[in-house]
């Protein structure tokens, strides 16, 4: 698979020792063997990509991704070179990423009308977000000399790489649609240690499994070495196990001992595919009609997805419609997701409204490219210009106030109950998330518009981030999209509602919660957990890379 130097103790593989004493083999032994190992390295390619895209499309199948990176691993032990390593991990991450966001395909033909194009935005994006495996892969291909820790190295280079992957596309722009541990959303007693170390936690110990079983199985660790890596890996998992059941039991009965419970609507009025149809009179009576059936009905809080109405609740119609149906329902607080005027110009936005009208607004800190912006738009004028090329929903400028949160009285008169919301794509960056609950936010209010992804596994992938984000600050989380899905998160990442994808519904809910609650590890510290990854592997990289010299002294 590669040009560099050889190794006569690579990592388990079957090629013959380098050097002047070694046995030239003949011309067909040594082609065969050089074919073994093409196809070696190919299957392992194949199984890792095939299994984790297996493990994060429509169903849960958490077992997946464990086992994902053990034929990884072995390709890793068993090839020669450190070029070799990074390509290596691009084609394992590309093919992948085809099967996470092969949704993309059909959402920008839906919105380009061009089979071309969608085909090329999913396999350019899989390509560069391949870079992160690709990278590890190199790194891998030198921590891998010191055979005894290469597991706990490699684990600690792949929470490095997601950290540096969020890292970029919080400050610039990128997709961090994936994350290893998000894989694990329905295994709820292991993913309680996130409210420590986020969802790299989890990731951590899913690649410290894997990399452990492969080490093990086809490195050249013996006896007690061996037995380590099969055995601690796995006493990790139960440790963490046993720690989210105590967490569970023990913050459940402080919880339920103070819980406020609130009647909330979440709206799904599935309006999404009018709007892009241009009937926005349809839209209007559905939406009508939705708050209509409401009344006579105790809510205090009535949720409604991004882009359900057309235009912005500035316009004078969805500004009356909004205050008359808090009027008609006993006062309930309203938040809606719409777009607002502001000085520096358009902005997403979540706006709280009651029967005296708008009340306080919250802007869209992290755009979505293309979609609601378009990147470098003063180095790619020209080229955007020529090939037609524009945002597919508006320019929209960022907001600045990632924690911004909103305050209410649900009984009038009673103590203020604060809340955050976050828009659609910024389920995807847990920094929005900890700044409001270290705000004060009390539970969490997500408003999105997942019908571009269609009947794709998109919106399941979605949501599987909205429980992590509940998880990590410890707070419940109310979720209304257009289309679906819709739910209701418990502070423990228990998913107590979930509406049907592609379907119009609206939700009543006995929403209960704890105002009290304290700010878990996470919130307070970050991603502390992750960079103190990131620099054990770095320090054990350049060890191997500047003092262990070259493959033969492996």
């Amino acid at each position: 698979m590669s040009n560099d130097a050889p190794s006569a103790q690579s990592g388990g593989g079957p090629a013959p020792a380098a050097g002047p004493a070694a046995k030239k083999l003949p011309a067909w032994r040594a082609a065969l063997t050089s074919a073994f190992n093409g196809l070696f390295l190919a299957a392992t390619i194949l199984l890792t990509a095939a299994l984790l895209a297996g493990g994060y499309l429509t169903e849960s199948r958490p077992l997946f991704a464990w086992a994902a990176f053990i034929p990884f691993g072995l390709g890793i032990l068993h090839m020669r070179g450190h070029v070799s390593g990074f390509f290596y991990g691009l084609a394992a991450g590309a093919l992948a990423y085809l099967g996470i966001i092969y949704w993309i395909a059909p959402t920008v033909q839906a919105g380009t009308g061009s089979e071309g194009l969608a085909r090329a935005a999913v396999l350019g994006l899989s390509i560069v977000l391949a870079l992160q495996f690709a990278l590890f892969g190199f790194i891998c291909s030198y921590l891998r000399r010191m055979r005894w820790l290469f597991p706990l190295g490699g684990a600690c280079a792949w929470v490095a790489l997601e950290l540096l992957h969020q890292f970029i596309a919080y400050k610039y722009m990128a997709f961090p649609w994936f994350v290893l541990g998000y894989t694990q959303f329905a295994q709820i007693r292991l993913i309680q240690i996130s409210s420590f170390g986020g969802a790299y936690a989890v990731s951590f110990l899913i690649m410290l499994f894997a990399l452990g079983a492969s080490a093990a199985l086809g490195g050249k660790l013996r006896g007690a070495a061996r037995a380590a890596w099969l055995v601690l890996p796995a006493l990790a998992v139960c440790a963490a196990i046993v720690c989210g059941d105590y967490i569970i039991k023990k913050e459940s009965r402080f919880f339920d001992a103070g819980a406020q419970k609130l009647a909330v609507a979440l709206m799904q009025p599935y309006t999404h595919n009018l709007l892009s149809d241009g009937f926005t009179e349809d839209v209007v009576y559905t939406v009508y009609e939705a708050a209509a059936a409401l009344e006579g009905r105790r809510v205090d809080l009535i949720i409604w997805p991004e882009s359900s109405y057309p235009g912005s609740y500035e316009d004078n119609g969805y500004y009356e419609f909004l205050r008359g149906t808090s009027a008609k329902n006993n006062n309930a607080y309203q938040i809606t997701g719409s777009y607002s005027m502001g000085d520096g110009g358009d902005y997403v936005s979540a706006a709280l409204f009651d029967r005296d009208g708008f009340l306080d607004a919250y802007h869209k800190t992290k755009l979505v490219p293309f979609g609601e912006f378009l990147p470098w738009q003063k180095t790619f004028k020209k080229f955007y210009g020529r090939y037609g090329i524009s945002s597919l929903t508006g320019d929209f400028v960022e907001g600045r106030d990632a924690g911004k949160i909103f305050t209410a009285a649900f009984e009038r008169g009673a103590k203020n109950f604060s809340f955050g919301a976050g828009i659609c794509f910024e389920s995807l960056f847990p920094a929005v998330w900890r700044a409001q609950a270290n705000a004060g936010a009390q539970f969490f209010v997500n408003i999105s518009n997942d019908g571009w992804f269609l009947d794709t596994a998109a919106p399941y992938q979605h949501l599987r981030a909205n429980i992590f984000r509940a998880v990590e600050n410890r707070r419940p989380l109310l979720r209304s999209t257009n289309t679906g899905i819709s739910a209701w998160v418990d502070a423990f990442g228990r998913v107590k509602f979930q509406s049907v994808l592609n379907k119009r519904e609206t939700a009543l809910l006995a929403f209960d919660f704890q105002p009290k609650a304290g700010k878990t590890f996470y919130a307070r510290s970050g991603d502390i957990f992750a960079y103190a990854c990131a620099v054990f592997a770095l320090s054990v990289f350049i060890f191997c890379a500047a003092f262990l010299g070259g493959e033969k002294k492996q």
